[in-house]
């Protein structure tokens, strides 16, 4: 039973790690598809990525040392059909006429290990069809690929980590996984009875809500549009950033953020293009080139180094950040404390005056809409 809790504990370690870097693309998915974030389907598709996690690390775990996997002389593949009947037949204490046998005979390993291959990915077939709208004949071969990985990780090596394979590539597992799949595309009808309805989840996406700018919104546009600029940045030609010297960051930030939604995207950046919303005027106008100048200094002149040099340098200056962690600490700072500062600075604004745009386009006289 160890062997089984042992890999569920390792994923729901790591699990949380891998949702942070998968929840930009996820978002950002929500936004292009639906223009609204849908909460439940947020919650089907991180329970994917977990359920994907978990089944992985019970196929390659626990790991073995590599000394004993050098002196294994046990086989490294099965190739013959219906080895797992005939393991049955041959070992079971199963006496059909003697019911004192059953509980038994359901503890043996000749029982246990098929229905683990079976279970294994039930649930993968009920995600295919309830998210992904994968059809029956969709749904095995998908199923059949994803164990057919899952095997060849194990013939591998490991990738070739490994000298040798230590765990056994078996017909009979591809066999057994893929009836999984299907018995759990089977399922999805009578699992389907505990979940939202569809009327009411497709009553959402089609409701006002996916025409309101939120701040989760806001959040995917700006993280995507720093980590295009940062890419851009590294990728710049070392004679044009030797020649701005230090006017690289803020020339490469004027034409990001001024020349292209204003001359080339109609108001967007490339983040903002990525989650569907784009710049406008307070009249729903295309934005001026002067509003749009204002508008940009503010954030990018004033707010976002206040909020993002100011606090790291302080962390710094104070002592209590040592500079060997400012990177790691910086990022956090980026991501979560300074758009949390950016919401609170919201909040009060909308509390005390009203407003419903932020500060920087209350001044600027621009907003932002879907356009979706």
């Amino acid at each position: 039973m160890e062997s089984y809790v042992m890999p569920i504990k390792i994923a729901a370690i790591i699990f949380p790690f891998l949702a942070l870097f998968l929840s930009l693309p996820i978002l950002i998915h929500q936004y292009r598809k639906y223009g609204v974030f849908v909460r439940w389907y947020g919650v089907v598709i991180y329970s994917f990525i977990f359920y994907l996690l978990v089944a992985y690390f019970l196929v390659i775990l626990p790991l073995p040392e590599m000394a004993d996997v050098a002196k294994l002389t046990t086989p490294a593949y099965n190739l013959k059909l219906f080895t797992f009947v005939r393991e049955f037949q041959h070992e079971t204490v199963l006496v059909l006429s003697d019911p004192g046998t059953y509980l038994t005979a359901l503890r043996q390993p000749v029982v246990i290990q098929p229905l683990f291959n079976v279970f294994l990915t039930v649930p993968f077939g009920v995600y295919l069809r309830y998210y992904f709208k994968r059809n029956l004949r969709q749904t095995v071969m998908l199923t059949f690929l994803l164990s057919l990985f899952f095997e060849l990780t194990q013939l591998s090596g490991l990738y070739g980590i490994y000298p040798r394979p230590y765990r056994l590539f078996d017909v009979d597992d591809l066999l057994l996984n893929t009836i999984g799949g299907v018995a759990g595309y089977w399922l999805m009808p009578v699992l389907q009875r505990m979940f939202p309805r569809e009327a009411a989840i497709r009553s959402l996406i089609e409701s006002p809500e996916r025409h309101r700018v939120t701040m989760l919104r806001r959040l995917v546009a700006f993280t995507s549009d720093a980590i295009i600029v940062s890419f851009l940045l590294d990728v710049l030609p070392k004679i044009i950033s030797s020649l701005l010297g230090v006017f690289t960051l803020p020339v490469a930030l004027a034409v990001y953020h001024i020349i292209v939604p204003k001359f080339l995207l109609q108001g967007q950046t490339l983040g903002k293009k990525l989650v569907n919303i784009r710049i406008v005027s307070e009249e729903n106008g295309d934005v001026p080139l002067r509003s749009l100048i204002k508008r940009q200094l503010l954030l990018y002149g004033v707010i976002v180094p206040i909020i993002f040099y100011l606090l790291p340098n302080s962390l710094t200056a104070t002592g209590v950040v040592p500079l060997d962690e400012l990177d790691l600490y910086y990022f956090l700072i980026l991501l979560f404390g300074g758009f949390a500062v950016l919401f609170a600075l919201h909040v009060i604004w909308q509390s005390v005056f009203k407003k419903d745009r932020l500060i920087y386009e209350e001044l600027s006289r621009t907003k932002q809409i879907s356009t979706k």
